[in-house]
């Protein structure tokens, strides 16, 4: 076997891993799911950075699972969860894991929310590259999965090849006017960071088409890499919010950025590359 088939045969095994838990977990979502059961949900609510940051049973039971699958399968590999916090292994892989992604559109009966999943190699802390994935270290994303249990989405693709939505493949928008793009963000737990991005709104919906807030980055990013949206910008996203989509993103076409914000950190910009510097622009111009 040639170095370029162990190398696809190995790519294609983690892409597989990312696929199974992605369905294990999404059956777990699936079977909390219901628009009647909120208040049952509400109870089991464990609250973390500020109250309207919540973490449920069904967060925590996915993320177990997750954990489960991937130490059967790769015991030397260190995972980094939204839940758990971060269990270092010997290898050279990390995956990356958000078990619900949009909780709060789960815990209200809101069909949109995604188990996230990606694995990367780990690389030099010092080495700039596109997707931080743990405190510290920064890896080449090798391959992610962002799946809606609820309307049977299953987003992915592995490096360097066409992003698929249920085996089928996605394709960006082409914007090439600001004023006619369809943006989506996301707004943070933190009151005083969350004044702040409403005011960075009201400077920037005047020069776009629309804004969409979906409440989970994670589909955010795949509605830019299928068309939905032309762009998306947030501001102090986790490793586990973007590690998978932003891959299937860039892997559609979409130009990713990072830029720099005076009180609130890293904001990641992505959109079809017909807009990306008038956003990023109109952005900065904004901060």
């Amino acid at each position: 076997m040639s170095d370029m088939e162990y190398k696809k045969n190995f790519l294609d095994e983690l892409y597989n891993i990312c696929i199974q838990v992605a369905n294990e977990v999404g059956a777990i979502l699936s079977d909390y799911f219901s628009p009647s059961n909120k208040a049952n949900l509400m109870k089991s609510i464990t609250t973390k950075t500020s109250l309207t940051d919540y973490a449920t049973e069904a967060d925590e039971k996915a993320e177990a699972k997750a954990r489960q699958i991937i130490k059967d399968l790769r015991p030397t590999d260190t995972i980094l969860g939204e839940e758990q916090g971060e269990d270092i292994g010997t290898g050279d892989l990390i995956w990356v894991i958000d078990p619900l992604d949009g909780t709060t559109n789960f815990v209200y009966g809101i069909d949109a929310f995604a188990v996230s999943i990606a694995v990367a190699v780990k690389a030099d802390p010092n080495e700039t590259t596109r997707v931080p994935v743990s405190a510290g270290t920064h890896g080449k994303v090798l391959a992610g999965v962002v799946y809606n249990p609820i309307r049977k989405e299953l987003f992915g693709c592995i490096a360097s090849e066409k992003p698929l939505c249920n085996g089928t493949e996605i394709s960006l928008s082409n914007p090439v006017d600001l004023n006619r793009s369809l943006i989506g963000t996301g707004f943070s737990y933190d009151k005083d960071r969350r004044r702040r991005q409403a005011q960075l709104l009201t400077k920037i919906l005047p020069n776009i088409r629309d804004i969409r807030r979906f409440g989970a980055a994670s589909l955010d990013l795949c509605a830019v890499a299928s068309g939905k949206l032309d762009g998306y910008f947030e501001v102090g996203l986790k490793p586990w919010d973007g590690a998978a989509g932003v891959l299937i993103a860039e892997e559609a076409g979409a130009c990713v950025r990072e830029i720099s914000t005076p009180e609130d950190g890293p904001m990641l910009i992505v959109s079809a590359p017909g807009i990306i510097d008038p956003l990023t622009d109109n952005i900065t111009g904004s901060l």
